[in-house]
């Protein structure tokens, strides 16, 4: 599940699992981040393994 709520058009809070996200949802953040320049992602569990794995898919 990806949950978009605008931050009203300067940034966007995501909700999802950023350890268990898909191919298009994917897809989804970055075009998120294209449209706001500032994303987030609260309460999330990740290991500083798997927030490079991220980091490295979304750049």
């Amino acid at each position: 599940m990806l949950k978009i709520i605008s931050k009203k058009n300067r940034a966007a809070e995501i909700i999802c699992n950023l350890n268990k996200i898909d191919n298009k949802q994917l897809k989804e953040i970055k075009s998120t981040l294209d449209k706001y320049g500032m994303i987030y992602f609260p309460k999330q569990k990740l290991t500083s393994k798997n927030y490079l794995n991220f980091a490295k898919k979304i750049w």
